[in-house]
C-alpha cells in the first residue's frame, strides 16, 4: 500500500506526540518520586526534632529535680547522643559533693531569655 506525503507527515507527527506524551509522563514520575523522598525526609526531620525536644525536656525536668546521673545515663545511649550532643564537661562536675540538690533548683529558677537565630524566646521556671 501506498501512503501519501500527507499520511506520511501524520504518521510521523503521531509517534512524534507519543514520544512527546512518554516524555511528560516521566517527567511528572520523577517529580512525584523526588517529592514523595522530599516528604520522607522531612517526616524524618521532623520525628528526629519532636525526640530531641522530648529528650531536653525529660534532661530539663531531672535537672530540676537533681538527676543528674539520669541525664548521663539518657545521654549515654547512642540514640540521644545523636540527636542531642552534650558537653562532656556537663558531666565531670564533682555533683556527688552537692548530697541536697535544692540549692541548684532554688538557685536556678527564673527568668530565661534565649536567642536563636535572632527570634527571642522567654521562658520562666
Amino acid at each position: 500500500m501506498h501512503m501519501t506525503n500527507e499520511q506520511i507527515f501524520k504518521e510521523l507527527q503521531k509517534e512524534e506526540n507519543e514520544k512527546e506524551e512518554q516524555k511528560r509522563k516521566q517527567k511528572v514520575k520523577s517529580m512525584m518520586h523526588d517529592i514523595l523522598q522530599k516528604m520522607q525526609i522531612q517526616k524524618q526531620k521532623k520525628q528526629e526534632a519532636e525526640d530531641a525536644l522530648r529528650i531536653l525536656k525529660l534532661d530539663l525536668d531531672d535537672l530540676r529535680s537533681g538527676k543528674i546521673e539520669k541525664i548521663k545515663e539518657r545521654h549515654q545511649s547512642q540514640r540521644a547522643t545523636k540527636l542531642i550532643p552534650l558537653q562532656d564537661s556537663w558531666f565531670n562536675f564533682q555533683w556527688i559533693n552537692f548530697p541536697d540538690y535544692r540549692w541548684w533548683t532554688e538557685s536556678t529558677s527564673g527568668t530565661y531569655t534565649v536567642d536563636v537565630n535572632g527570634i527571642t524566646k522567654t521562658f520562666y521556671f
